[in-house]
């Protein structure tokens, strides 16, 4: 919420009703003199005594609309909102006026509802807002139109209401999906666990045998000493790192349904994030490309906030990415042993260093990567062939996809973990391997 400090005219100038007025006396007034003869001299005077009265109220009406108005005025703003969700913004006004509001919302990267708003006199004045891009928006201030007392003039005045608030991933859905299971393993759709090998899990506790536990895992002392079959129940370790390694490069700002994926692919970063830190791990990103943004593996839930405070304007920028020095500075800064989470989307030029770097990363940490593809590529395969330009353009996504099969393969003999999937797949991808990879003991 702001205070405005001033009310500074802008602009004086007649109103629409004034215009009509005088569009329709004055050349009443005139025309006798033009056409003698034809009217009646008692009319002309009529008229022409319509129209000085007429001059003299707009005189008047403008010396009583001298002076500004007192008008105080406040904007109620939320100072985060999520990206891509309605907000509704209320301009708190009071003082005795009339006329029409219009607020100096930042012009690029926002979609409106109900501006202009009319006003009359003390009220509160709402509007819908709607931001496109993170990161963080401020408002100049208001423009008021005031009619004059008599409504003959039109007064411009604006208050220099200056607000600002920060604009954060959509997380909310997400938010609420975890909300309706404590058990984070069972997120979103298609988010399966696979069995757990002995290997690599904290030791929980004992408890009695139940069917379907493994004959492997029945402590055959306890079961001696308690002569009934008791088992050993093991949960996943935790206190392990994992670090989000983000392409920022221009191929993340391909769009897929109005959303660009570096988006879609910070939401599912976020996701990840959250996860892991409910399960007790410490979680790091590293951005790359134009601007490099480290934030160090850090544990507890509360750390969440604060991730999610580091990257809410995260940029992604037109440059090309540079896998290889991602991958130096990333064992520069990051020594312990990890799960690296390397989230890009390659083109035809790229499959090759990516591989390089990963072979980099992999000497002293657990590589997985998630490769993003268009929706357009599926979609034009799955468009029947109607013409020659639909055949060449099936031929070419599907040679461009086999291409990225290929690369992926050659990555997974590589021992590394990668997908290939849509933005809207990642979370479930991202999920699936998480949980593969602490069931198995990975780390």
């Amino acid at each position: 919420m702001s205070q405005a400090p001033s009310v500074r005219l802008i602009s004086r100038t007649p109103s629409r009703q004034l215009l009509r007025w005088v569009a329709v006396l004055v050349p009443l007034a005139l025309l006798p003199l033009l056409l003698d003869g034809v009217w009646h001299d008692r009319a002309a005077w009529l008229w022409l005594l319509l129209a000085l009265l007429l001059i003299v109220a707009a005189v008047l009406d403008r010396l009583l609309a001298a002076a500004l108005p007192e008008i105080a005025l406040q904007r109620q703003l939320p100072e985060r909102l999520s990206q891509n969700q309605w907000t509704t913004i209320v301009l708190q006004l009071k003082g005795n006026a009339r006329g029409t509001l219009f607020d100096l919302y930042p012009s690029t990267a926002v979609e409106i509802e109900g501006l202009p708003l009319l006003f009359d006199g003390d009220g509160d004045y709402h509007y819908r807002l709607r931001a496109l891009r993170r990161g963080g928006l401020d408002f100049e201030g208001v423009q008021l139109q005031i009619d004059s007392p008599w409504g003959l003039w039109s007064r411009i005045v604006q208050i220099d209401l200056i607000s600002s608030c920060s604009v954060y991933p959509d997380f909310a859905s997400l938010l609420h999906a975890l909300a309706i299971n404590p058990d984070q393993r069972q997120l979103l759709p298609g988010v399966h666990i696979q069995p757990r090998r002995g290997e690599g899990t904290e030791f929980l506790q004992l408890r009695d045998f139940r069917i379907g536990d493994s004959l492997r895992s029945i402590d055959w002392k306890a079961t001696s000493r308690y002569r009934r079959p008791i088992t050993k129940e093991f949960h996943e370790e935790s206190n392990q790192h994992v670090v989000i390694l983000l392409d920022a490069g221009r191929g993340m700002r391909a769009i897929d349904n109005g959303v660009s994926h570096f988006d879609h692919a910070l939401n599912a970063a976020l996701l990840l994030a959250w996860v892991a830190l409910h399960q007790g791990d410490r979680v790091g990103l590293l951005s790359f490309a134009a601007e490099s943004r480290w934030i160090p593996p850090r544990q507890g839930r509360q750390e969440w906030n604060a991730l999610l405070h580091a990257v809410h304007d995260l940029p992604c920028s037109s440059d090309a990415p540079d896998y290889t020095a991602a991958a130096r500075e990333l064992l520069q800064r990051q020594t312990r042993r990890s799960l690296v989470v390397l989230i890009t989307n390659t083109r035809d030029d790229m499959p090759d260093e990516l591989a390089r770097a990963a072979q980099m990363l992999q000497s002293r940490h657990l590589v997985m990567i998630a490769d993003l593809h268009e929706v357009a590529l599926d979609q034009a395969i799955a468009q029947p062939i109607t013409d020659m330009a639909s055949a060449l353009r099936h031929s070419g996504s599907l040679a461009f996809l086999r291409q990225r099969r290929r690369q992926i393969e050659k990555m997974n003999h590589m021992r590394l973990i990668s997908m290939d999937c849509t933005p809207q797949q990642l979370p479930t991808h991202l999920l699936q391997n998480y949980w593969r990879i602490k069931r198995a003991g990975m780390l």
